[in-house]
């Protein structure tokens, strides 16, 4: 998640002891509690982050760095307080308990790392977050895509005005229920536009509430046709 770093949460974070094991592959250099996840790790680095940098047309050549730590979420994008535009280490929950799940959020955490330096950076946090979520299902996750795909509930009403100002500090502090339905909301939203509609709107500046709103008026009535809409198809 694209949260920021305060001063003290900086100064706690560098007392804290590192990983013990370090493993540096092509795109990066991982540490964690053990050998075989640290090279797990930085293959499946090597792997996906290529692929998320050239769908999203990233600029960002930033080595990078991934902490496989004891966390309260799944991961996170760390960035340092003196520069909040770019992230300095992507952090993952070491207690993740497949593979397949430690490969998706390392996949979510690798579009905020190369969104700052794309279309994404003119998406507001729940959108940046949807499209974070909806890429990593259809990429890696056929299963959770599929169960997503059926949750949707087509013509929903949302405040986007609101949503549109939810800061990553608020994400941060809200409570479960809260963040299920901001990243429910983000999900929706862009599954519902479409990922190519989206980047194509995005490429103009930011977006705001309106531009959003044009274009969920714009989309397809899903209840017109017998044929399901598709998820995104794989990079």
């Amino acid at each position: 998640m694209r949260f920021t770093s305060v001063l003290l949460a900086s100064f706690l974070a560098s007392c804290a002891s590192l990983p013990e094991f370090r493993h540096d592959g092509t795109m990066g250099t991982v540490l964690a509690d053990s050998q075989s996840v640290a090279v797990n790790v930085a293959a499946a680095l090597d792997e996906l982050a290529p692929q998320v940098k050239d769908y999203l047309g990233s600029s960002n050549v930033d080595p990078l760095v991934v902490h496989v730590v004891e966390m309260d979420t799944r991961g996170s994008c760390i960035y340092d307080s003196l520069d909040r535009d770019r992230p300095k280490r992507i952090e993952i929950n070491r207690d993740i308990p497949t593979e397949i799940q430690r490969r998706f959020t390392l996949y979510h955490e690798l579009v905020h790392w190369y969104g700052q330096d794309s279309w994404i950076a003119s998406l507001p946090l729940y959108l940046e977050e949807g499209v974070a979520d909806l890429l990593a299902c259809e990429t890696i996750d056929a299963v959770e895509a599929r169960h997503i795909e059926k949750g949707l509930a087509p013509g929903t009403r949302l405040d986007l005005a609101w949503l549109h100002t939810v800061t990553s500090r608020e994400w941060q502090k809200a409570d479960e229920s809260q963040v299920d339905f901001l990243y429910r909301a983000g999900i929706e939203v862009v599954y519902r536009i479409g990922i190519p509609r989206l980047r194509e709107a995005s490429l103009a500046g930011p977006l705001t509430p309106m531009d959003v709103q044009g274009l969920l008026a714009d989309e397809v009535d899903p209840d017109a046709s017998s044929a399901p809409r598709p998820l995104p198809g794989p990079l």
